[in-house]
Formats: structure tokens, sequence, C-alpha cells
């Protein structure tokens, strides 16, 4: 049983040296863009889809456009917000929460 067979156009393009450095660059950029937010494991998740269609396919081009993808997707779902740190985080007892929250409620909000 051959794999998936795609038209002629869409094979010629995607074996294609401008489209392959087009998806690699914009790769690239899109690590560097979850570098800069810290989101180390949308880095990994690329890493990981990458390495996973590296066994299915021999053509990079389509190994990083599916890892792109992919990634982006889970990014933007959300589905990795269990996975990630949360920064500024701090555990608080309930008893010093409500001492703060009674002592606060006499005096009105004012900007210094």
């Amino acid at each position: 049983m051959k794999g998936l067979s795609l038209p002629k156009s869409l094979n010629s393009l995607m074996r294609n040296k401008v489209v392959l450095y087009a998806v690699l660059a914009l790769s690239v950029v899109n690590l560097l863009g979850y570098l800069t937010q810290n989101n180390l494991t949308a880095v990994g998740v690329f890493l990981v889809v990458g390495y996973l269609m590296t066994l299915a396919s021999k053509n990079m081009a389509t190994v990083l456009l599916v890892a792109l993808v992919v990634t982006n997707v889970v990014v933007r779902q959300n589905l990795l917000r269990g996975y990630g740190l949360l920064e500024g985080m701090v555990q608080t007892d309930d008893h010093e929460e409500e001492e703060v929250n009674n002592n606060n409620n006499d005096e009105p909000f004012t900007l210094l």
C-alpha cells in the first residue's frame, strides 16, 4: 500500500527550494518568537512534532510546515495551559488574605 499521494502541482511545489527556505524562515521566526515569550513548551512541541514527522516523511518542507501548523494550533487553542509555569504566583494562607481585606475596606483607593 502506497502512502498518501499529492497532486502533481502541490508535489512539485513542496519540492521547490524557494518554498523550503520560506517555510524554514517562517519556522525560525516563529521559534524565536516563542523563545522571546519564554514559551519553552511550544518550542518543545515544535521539536517533538518535527522529529515525529521526519519518521513519516523525507521532505523537509512538509516536516517543517506540519510542525509549524500543529504547534500554532496547540498554542492558539490554549492546550498548553496547564503545562507551563506561571510567574508571580504566591501561595498565601486564607488567614493572611482575610486580614489584608479587612484592613483595606475602610480606606478609599487613592493614587499618589
